[in-house]
């Protein structure tokens, strides 16, 4: 019984991994980017 439970466990792991983890990845490199758009200088056009 108790060896049951642990894979249900390690399949709970499997599908967070596989269907939520790939959103958080994407979320992360959307917010990494503007990070790294803001921390740019602005550019100005000089005469």
């Amino acid at each position: 019984m108790e060896n049951q439970s642990r894979n249900i466990e390690v399949s709970r792991v499997d599908s967070f991994l596989l269907f939520i983890a790939p959103f958080l990845v994407i979320i992360a490199a959307i917010a990494v980017s503007f990070w790294a758009v803001l921390k740019d200088g602005v550019v100005s056009e000089e005469e």
